[in-house]
């Protein structure tokens, strides 16, 4: 029955049960001490893909079978259509509607966002490193945006791999003399415009 609907009138879609699929090539984030296992927010956020998914009307949720349950039969499976990082697949035709209400199930969902607060709640699972004074802290983030290096005085300090959503939050308010100048050279601008413009309407 593999490209048609089911007897239940369902659309199959299968899931990946391959933990070194899902932290190696899909979205979910792999541990530091094996890239082929699941953190466990990684797999807390995959079950909650799940019961999204199971949750649309119409659809059969089900895990992946035949070759597909390793990592390179995953990879080569000839869905018709993937979704959510394509840790989600299936051989049947899927309405549009249907495919942007399995995406938007998966895509409103996210790890949480790490606060100060929450870094210093987590301490006993994960310890802060305080750097102190460094000379120079050098951040590097890869073209795809999955691999962020922080080079301490030259000496690889913190990596963090197969991200998820890297999201960067600037606060910093001081700017170099030369942004200062061009700042100032702006402002100056816009208020002889401006000067200018009220004496344009007096005339």
């Amino acid at each position: 029955m593999i490209g048609s609907l089911r007897p239940s009138g369902k659309i199959y879609i299968e899931f990946c049960t391959c933990d070194e699929w899902l932290a190696r090539y899909g979205p979910y984030e792999g541990s530091e001490a094996a890239a082929t296992v699941l953190t466990d927010r990684a797999r807390e956020l995959y079950e909650k893909h799940l019961h999204a998914v199971e949750e649309i009307p119409g659809l059969e949720l089900v895990p992946s079978g035949g070759s597909r349950i390793r990592c390179e039969g995953w990879n080569e499976a000839q869905f018709k259509h993937r979704f959510g990082g394509r840790a989600f697949g299936t051989f049947d035709d899927v309405p549009a509607e249907i495919s942007t209400l399995i995406e938007g199930a998966l895509d409103r969902m996210s790890y949480p966002m790490a606060t100060p607060m929450m870094v210093a709640q987590n301490n006993a699972d994960t310890p802060l490193r305080d750097m102190i004074a460094p000379v120079v802290v050098e951040i590097q983030i890869r073209a795809d945006r999955k691999v962020v290096w922080v080079n301490v005085d030259g000496v690889c300090s913190f990596r963090c791999c197969q991200i998820g959503e890297l999201v960067i939050v600037d606060d910093s308010i001081a700017l170099l003399p030369e942004q200062q100048e061009v700042k100032m050279d702006r402002i100056l601008s816009d208020a002889r415009n401006s000067l200018q413009q009220i004496k344009d309407e007096l005339a």
